[in-house]
């Protein structure tokens, strides 16, 4: 069966990298090795389905230069994804919060998103909240500078909470890595379909404890 995934440019954006370790939970996990490992697992989902993948990063690197400030560094991001006039671009992180009983996932888009990326943050959410033992904080609009700044339908995953000690052991679980980009690699057949079902089931993952 061919997969609706199959020929489409996919740029996948593992949050943070190099010098910029992202969020660091209470055992010392670090933000950007989960979303590397994420990025990995979802580029290998969707290239044995014949998506066109490019990573922004596929090591421990910054994108742009090690002392690049901020915005730049987010436009060298951008840019890998406008370059290549990508169909999607997907940017991956794990949330931080004060409290370390902040729980769960999110999906992000642009304020003015267009409809497209709407319904990509929408089935990327549903996807995750069918397979992960998180919470589902639901789909939320804010102007990421890599959200606003790309030129296709984009959104940003926050797959859970670094700073919560439970969600920190699971995002450091292969299992749960592998869980999240599996769902992330489903959402995406289901966007490309264009609403109709996708042939992956939901769920797979749900015996994942946060225990």
């Amino acid at each position: 069966m061919i997969s609706s995934v199959q020929g489409q440019r996919i740029v996948i954006d593992p949050g943070h990298g190099g010098p910029d370790a992202g969020a660091i939970g209470p055992a010392g996990t670090r933000e950007k090795d989960v979303t590397l490992a994420i990025s990995h697992r979802l580029r290998d989902y969707l290239e044995a389905r014949g998506a066109e993948v490019r990573l922004t990063r596929a090591t421990d690197r910054s994108v742009a230069r090690p002392d690049a400030p901020p915005n730049e560094e987010l436009q060298a991001r951008c840019d890998v994804a406008n370059a290549l006039n990508a169909d999607v671009f997907v940017s991956i992180h794990a949330n931080a919060s004060q409290s370390s009983r902040a729980s769960g996932m999110e999906v992000y888009h642009a304020r003015r998103a267009g409809t497209a990326a709407r319904r990509l943050a929408r089935v990327e959410h549903d996807r995750l909240a069918g397979s992960l033992p998180v919470p589902a904080r639901g789909v939320k609009a804010a102007d990421f500078y890599v959200l606003t700044e790309t030129h296709m339908p984009s959104v940003l995953v926050e797959v859970a909470f670094l700073t919560n000690p439970d969600e920190e052991r699971l995002l450091a679980n292969p299992e749960m890595q592998e869980a999240a980009a599996h769902a992330l690699g489903a959402g995406l057949e289901e966007y490309f379909i264009s609403g109709r079902s996708c042939p992956v089931a939901p769920g797979a993952y749900r015996s994942l404890q946060t225990a």
